[in-house]
Protein backbone atom coordinates (compact mmCIF):
# COMPACT_ATOMS: atom_id res chain seq x y z
CA UNK A 1 0.00 0.00 0.00
CA UNK A 2 3.00 2.45 0.77
CA UNK A 3 4.44 1.37 -2.18
CA UNK A 4 1.32 2.26 -4.61
CA UNK A 5 1.03 5.81 -2.20
CA UNK A 6 4.91 6.72 -3.07
CA UNK A 7 4.27 5.62 -6.85
CA UNK A 8 1.17 8.09 -7.04
CA UNK A 9 2.95 10.90 -5.28
CA UNK A 10 6.48 10.52 -6.31
CA UNK A 11 6.70 10.70 -9.61
CA UNK A 12 5.01 13.71 -10.67
CA UNK A 13 8.11 15.70 -9.26
CA UNK A 14 10.68 13.35 -10.93
CA UNK A 15 10.10 15.27 -13.95
CA UNK A 16 10.98 18.85 -12.47
CA UNK A 17 13.74 17.20 -10.92
CA UNK A 18 15.00 15.35 -14.05
CA UNK A 19 15.36 19.09 -15.66
CA UNK A 20 17.38 20.14 -12.53
CA UNK A 21 19.67 16.91 -12.89
CA UNK A 22 20.11 17.78 -16.53
CA UNK A 23 22.00 21.51 -15.69
CA UNK A 24 24.43 19.34 -13.32
CA UNK A 25 26.62 17.96 -16.35
CA UNK A 26 26.50 21.37 -17.89
CA UNK A 27 27.64 23.20 -14.86
CA UNK A 28 30.47 20.27 -14.88
CA UNK A 29 31.53 21.78 -18.11
CA UNK A 30 32.14 24.77 -16.82
CA UNK A 31 34.08 23.44 -13.70
CA UNK A 32 36.44 21.66 -16.25
CA UNK A 33 37.24 24.65 -18.19
CA UNK A 34 37.34 26.88 -14.39
CA UNK A 35 39.81 23.87 -14.07
CA UNK A 36 41.86 24.36 -17.19
CA UNK A 37 42.05 27.89 -16.57
CA UNK A 38 43.68 27.19 -13.07
CA UNK A 39 46.31 24.78 -14.33
CA UNK A 40 47.41 27.67 -17.10
CA UNK A 41 47.39 30.48 -13.97
CA UNK A 42 47.84 28.89 -10.96
CA UNK A 43 50.83 27.14 -11.57
CA UNK A 44 52.88 29.05 -8.78
CA UNK A 45 50.38 28.49 -6.06
CA UNK A 46 51.64 26.17 -2.99
CA UNK A 47 51.20 22.69 -3.31
CA UNK A 48 48.03 22.29 -0.66
CA UNK A 49 46.14 24.98 -3.14
CA UNK A 50 46.58 23.34 -6.23
CA UNK A 51 45.69 20.17 -4.47
CA UNK A 52 42.57 21.11 -3.06
CA UNK A 53 41.21 22.24 -6.45
CA UNK A 54 42.49 18.93 -7.53
CA UNK A 55 40.44 17.29 -4.86
CA UNK A 56 37.62 19.80 -5.85
CA UNK A 57 37.57 18.20 -9.51
CA UNK A 58 37.79 14.42 -8.52
CA UNK A 59 34.43 15.14 -6.17
CA UNK A 60 33.12 17.12 -8.82
CA UNK A 61 33.29 14.21 -11.25
CA UNK A 62 32.00 11.86 -8.63
CA UNK A 63 29.00 14.04 -7.95
CA UNK A 64 28.33 14.65 -11.80
CA UNK A 65 28.51 10.54 -12.19
CA UNK A 66 26.03 10.06 -9.24
CA UNK A 67 23.67 12.41 -10.79
CA UNK A 68 23.98 11.39 -14.54
CA UNK A 69 23.34 7.72 -12.97
CA UNK A 70 20.07 9.09 -11.57
CA UNK A 71 18.60 10.78 -15.23
CA UNK A 72 19.67 6.98 -16.07
CA UNK A 73 17.19 5.32 -13.72
CA UNK A 74 14.36 7.66 -13.68
CA UNK A 75 14.72 7.64 -17.68
CA UNK A 76 15.70 4.42 -18.77
CA UNK A 77 15.81 1.70 -15.98
CA UNK A 78 11.81 3.24 -15.10
CA UNK A 79 10.56 2.36 -18.64
CA UNK A 80 10.56 -1.31 -17.88
CA UNK A 81 10.70 -1.33 -14.17
CA UNK A 82 8.36 1.55 -12.51
CA UNK A 83 9.31 0.38 -8.83
CA UNK A 84 12.34 2.25 -9.49
CA UNK A 85 11.18 5.15 -8.33
CA UNK A 86 10.48 3.59 -5.21
CA UNK A 87 13.17 2.82 -3.65
CA UNK A 88 16.64 4.97 -3.12
CA UNK A 89 19.42 4.36 -4.85
CA UNK A 90 22.87 4.18 -3.30
CA UNK A 91 24.07 7.50 -5.88
CA UNK A 92 21.67 9.45 -4.12
CA UNK A 93 23.47 9.10 -1.09
CA UNK A 94 26.62 9.73 -3.11
CA UNK A 95 25.18 13.21 -4.87
CA UNK A 96 24.44 14.20 -1.11
CA UNK A 97 28.42 12.82 0.50
CA UNK A 98 29.71 15.08 -2.28
CA UNK A 99 27.81 17.90 -1.68
CA UNK A 100 29.42 18.11 1.82
CA UNK A 101 32.89 17.56 0.71
CA UNK A 102 32.22 20.38 -1.45
CA UNK A 103 30.65 22.38 1.05
CA UNK A 104 33.61 21.38 3.48
CA UNK A 105 36.48 22.81 0.73
CA UNK A 106 34.67 25.50 -0.27
CA UNK A 107 33.36 27.25 2.73
CA UNK A 108 36.44 26.18 4.75
CA UNK A 109 38.58 28.20 2.23
CA UNK A 110 36.18 30.96 2.65
CA UNK A 111 36.57 31.17 6.60
CA UNK A 112 40.61 30.55 6.18
CA UNK A 113 40.30 33.82 3.85
CA UNK A 114 37.87 35.99 6.57
CA UNK A 115 40.78 34.74 8.97
CA UNK A 116 43.37 36.49 6.49
CA UNK A 117 41.27 39.72 6.22
CA UNK A 118 40.44 39.66 9.91
CA UNK A 119 43.79 40.23 10.83
CA UNK A 120 43.27 36.89 12.85
CA UNK A 121 40.50 38.17 14.61
CA UNK A 122 39.21 34.63 16.90
CA UNK A 123 35.79 35.57 18.43
CA UNK A 124 34.37 36.46 14.62
CA UNK A 125 35.42 33.90 12.94
CA UNK A 126 34.80 31.46 15.40
CA UNK A 127 31.19 32.40 14.93
CA UNK A 128 31.12 32.29 11.15
CA UNK A 129 32.99 28.65 11.46
CA UNK A 130 29.89 27.65 13.80
CA UNK A 131 27.41 28.71 11.52
CA UNK A 132 29.71 26.46 8.70
CA UNK A 133 29.67 23.32 11.48
CA UNK A 134 26.10 23.07 12.15
CA UNK A 135 25.92 23.06 8.31
CA UNK A 136 27.70 20.18 7.86
CA UNK A 137 26.51 18.13 10.69
CA UNK A 138 22.97 18.58 9.17
CA UNK A 139 24.20 17.96 5.65
CA UNK A 140 25.95 14.46 7.21
CA UNK A 141 22.44 13.59 9.13
CA UNK A 142 20.78 14.10 5.43
CA UNK A 143 23.45 11.91 3.68
CA UNK A 144 23.05 9.44 6.96
CA UNK A 145 19.31 9.13 6.33
CA UNK A 146 19.58 8.58 2.47
CA UNK A 147 21.63 5.53 3.45
CA UNK A 148 19.21 3.89 6.26
CA UNK A 149 16.19 4.75 4.38
CA UNK A 150 15.38 2.34 1.98
CA UNK A 151 12.63 3.70 -0.39
CA UNK A 152 11.39 7.73 -0.51
CA UNK A 153 8.29 6.45 1.10
CA UNK A 154 10.33 6.20 4.17
CA UNK A 155 12.39 9.04 3.83
CA UNK A 156 9.34 11.50 2.61
CA UNK A 157 5.91 10.41 3.31
CA UNK A 158 7.02 8.70 6.55
CA UNK A 159 9.82 9.32 8.57
CA UNK A 160 9.10 13.11 9.40
CA UNK A 161 12.72 13.64 11.12
CA UNK A 162 14.36 13.03 7.98
CA UNK A 163 12.29 16.41 6.24
CA UNK A 164 13.17 18.12 9.25
CA UNK A 165 16.90 17.78 8.93
CA UNK A 166 17.10 18.71 5.75
CA UNK A 167 15.04 21.55 6.24
CA UNK A 168 17.79 22.17 8.88
CA UNK A 169 20.57 22.07 6.49
CA UNK A 170 19.38 24.52 3.85
CA UNK A 171 18.35 27.21 6.60
CA UNK A 172 21.87 26.51 8.44
CA UNK A 173 23.12 27.00 4.62
CA UNK A 174 21.48 30.27 4.30
CA UNK A 175 22.64 31.48 7.77
CA UNK A 176 26.23 29.64 6.97
CA UNK A 177 26.35 32.00 3.15
CA UNK A 178 25.08 35.16 4.66
CA UNK A 179 27.40 35.01 7.80
CA UNK A 180 30.35 34.31 4.93
CA UNK A 181 29.56 36.89 2.41
CA UNK A 182 28.76 39.62 4.75
CA UNK A 183 31.91 39.07 6.57
CA UNK A 184 34.15 39.50 3.50
CA UNK A 185 32.17 42.12 2.20
CA UNK A 186 32.46 44.37 5.96
CA UNK A 187 36.37 43.63 5.87
CA UNK A 188 36.96 44.82 2.48
CA UNK A 189 34.74 47.57 3.23
CA UNK A 190 36.67 48.34 6.39
CA UNK A 191 39.91 47.89 3.61
CA UNK A 192 38.32 50.32 1.72
CA UNK A 193 37.88 53.31 3.98
CA UNK A 194 41.49 52.87 5.31
CA UNK A 195 43.16 53.64 1.69
CA UNK A 196 41.28 56.66 0.33
CA UNK A 197 43.03 56.73 -3.02
CA UNK A 198 40.93 55.81 -6.16
CA UNK A 199 43.04 53.57 -7.70
CA UNK A 200 43.14 51.32 -4.32
CA UNK A 201 38.87 51.68 -3.65
CA UNK A 202 38.48 50.52 -7.42
CA UNK A 203 40.38 47.11 -6.73
CA UNK A 204 38.41 46.71 -3.10
CA UNK A 205 34.99 47.92 -5.00
CA UNK A 206 35.91 45.08 -7.95
CA UNK A 207 36.41 42.66 -5.25
CA UNK A 208 33.30 43.60 -3.03
CA UNK A 209 31.30 42.97 -6.06
CA UNK A 210 32.39 39.87 -6.93
CA UNK A 211 31.86 38.75 -2.97
CA UNK A 212 28.25 40.16 -3.16
CA UNK A 213 27.17 38.54 -6.38
CA UNK A 214 28.80 34.70 -5.21
CA UNK A 215 27.37 35.27 -2.06
CA UNK A 216 23.32 36.09 -3.48
CA UNK A 217 23.17 33.60 -5.64
CA UNK A 218 24.04 30.99 -3.16
CA UNK A 219 21.67 32.36 -0.60
CA UNK A 220 18.91 32.81 -3.26
CA UNK A 221 19.24 29.43 -4.21
CA UNK A 222 18.82 28.04 -0.52
CA UNK A 223 16.01 29.90 -0.45
CA UNK A 224 14.57 28.58 -3.47
CA UNK A 225 15.31 25.21 -1.76
CA UNK A 226 13.72 25.93 1.00
CA UNK A 227 10.44 27.15 -0.40
CA UNK A 228 10.12 24.50 -2.80
CA UNK A 229 10.86 21.42 0.16
CA UNK A 230 8.06 23.94 2.46
CA UNK A 231 5.66 24.30 -0.56
CA UNK A 232 5.79 21.05 -2.21
CA UNK A 233 4.64 18.40 0.10
CA UNK A 234 6.02 15.00 -1.02
CA UNK A 235 8.01 16.29 -3.87
CA UNK A 236 11.67 16.18 -4.49
CA UNK A 237 11.93 19.01 -7.00
CA UNK A 238 14.25 20.55 -3.64
CA UNK A 239 16.61 17.49 -4.26
CA UNK A 240 17.67 18.84 -7.87
CA UNK A 241 18.50 22.69 -6.61
CA UNK A 242 20.77 20.61 -3.97
CA UNK A 243 22.58 18.88 -6.68
CA UNK A 244 22.76 22.72 -8.63
CA UNK A 245 23.79 24.11 -5.40
CA UNK A 246 27.33 21.79 -5.19
CA UNK A 247 28.29 22.79 -8.73
CA UNK A 248 27.78 26.98 -7.93
CA UNK A 249 29.77 26.50 -5.05
CA UNK A 250 32.73 25.08 -6.82
CA UNK A 251 32.57 26.91 -9.30
CA UNK A 252 32.01 29.98 -7.28
CA UNK A 253 35.50 28.79 -5.61
CA UNK A 254 37.21 28.40 -8.83
CA UNK A 255 36.43 31.23 -10.27
CA UNK A 256 37.20 33.62 -7.32
CA UNK A 257 40.90 31.86 -7.61
CA UNK A 258 40.89 32.54 -11.78
CA UNK A 259 39.80 36.10 -11.21
CA UNK A 260 42.80 36.25 -8.86
CA UNK A 261 45.33 35.27 -11.35
CA UNK A 262 43.62 37.48 -13.81
CA UNK A 263 43.49 40.73 -11.60
CA UNK A 264 47.14 40.11 -10.33
CA UNK A 265 48.29 39.48 -13.48
CA UNK A 266 47.48 42.82 -15.01
CA UNK A 267 48.93 44.51 -12.00
CA UNK A 268 52.03 43.07 -12.84
CA UNK A 269 51.65 44.16 -16.37
CA UNK A 270 50.71 47.88 -14.58
CA UNK A 271 47.23 48.13 -15.12
CA UNK A 272 43.59 46.97 -13.94
CA UNK A 273 40.40 47.31 -15.25
CA UNK A 274 37.73 48.20 -12.98
CA UNK A 275 34.48 50.40 -13.25
CA UNK A 276 35.83 50.73 -17.01
CA UNK A 277 38.77 52.97 -15.85
CA UNK A 278 42.26 51.79 -16.67
CA UNK A 279 45.03 52.69 -13.82
CA UNK A 280 48.25 51.34 -12.59
CA UNK A 281 48.43 49.82 -9.77
CA UNK A 282 51.90 47.83 -9.36
CA UNK A 283 54.46 46.49 -10.76
CA UNK A 284 56.61 44.07 -9.04
CA UNK A 285 60.62 44.55 -8.54
CA UNK A 286 62.96 42.43 -10.07
CA UNK A 287 65.05 41.96 -6.63
CA UNK A 288 66.83 38.96 -6.13
CA UNK A 289 65.27 39.00 -2.76
CA UNK A 290 61.93 38.27 -5.03
CA UNK A 291 59.83 40.55 -2.85
CA UNK A 292 56.24 41.41 -4.08
CA UNK A 293 54.09 44.26 -2.77
CA UNK A 294 50.19 42.55 -2.07
CA UNK A 295 46.79 43.12 -2.01
CA UNK A 296 44.20 42.52 0.58
CA UNK A 297 40.84 41.41 -1.21
CA UNK A 298 38.19 38.54 -1.77
CA UNK A 299 40.66 36.86 -4.51
CA UNK A 300 44.00 37.75 -2.99
CA UNK A 301 44.27 36.47 0.44
CA UNK A 302 47.25 38.91 1.46
CA UNK A 303 47.76 42.73 1.49
CA UNK A 304 48.61 45.12 -0.96
CA UNK A 305 48.65 48.72 -1.37
CA UNK A 306 48.50 51.18 -3.93
CA UNK A 307 51.72 52.30 -5.54
CA UNK A 308 51.47 55.76 -7.64
CA UNK A 309 54.52 55.24 -9.20
CA UNK A 310 57.80 53.94 -9.31
CA UNK A 311 60.88 56.08 -9.86
CA UNK A 312 62.57 55.98 -13.26
CA UNK A 313 65.54 54.04 -12.98
CA UNK A 314 65.26 52.47 -9.28
CA UNK A 315 63.38 49.65 -7.81
CA UNK A 316 61.90 51.73 -5.00
CA UNK A 317 58.17 52.94 -4.65
CA UNK A 318 56.35 56.04 -4.00
CA UNK A 319 53.17 54.67 -2.21
CA UNK A 320 50.18 56.79 -0.87
CA UNK A 321 50.19 54.61 2.44
CA UNK A 322 51.65 51.78 4.32
CA UNK A 323 53.16 49.07 2.33
CA UNK A 324 53.17 45.89 3.66
CA UNK A 325 55.73 43.46 1.86
CA UNK A 326 57.17 40.15 2.94
CA UNK A 327 58.30 37.62 0.70
CA UNK A 328 56.33 36.38 -2.03
CA UNK A 329 54.27 33.10 -1.30
CA UNK A 330 53.37 31.12 -4.41
CA UNK A 331 49.08 30.88 -3.48
CA UNK A 332 48.71 34.80 -3.49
Amino acid sequence: MAENSALEVLPDSFGSVLIEFLMVPILYGVTIVQTYIYIYKGKHDHIWMKSMVGAIWVIETVHTAAVCRLIYLFTISAVTDPTIFFFIDWSAAMVMFAELLITVAVQGFYIWRIWILSNHKKILVSIVALAFFIRIVFVMSTTVYLIICPTWTDYILENRVSILVIKAAIYSSVVDNFAIAGTTIYYLYHRKTRFPSDRSQSVIRWLMAYSIHSGAIMIVLAIATLITLACLNGSLVYAGLIAIDAKLLANSLLGSLNARATLRSKMVNGAVNADSTNFELFSVSSSSRGRVLEVQGDTLPATVMDIRHKNDGENDWSVDSEIHERSAPRDI
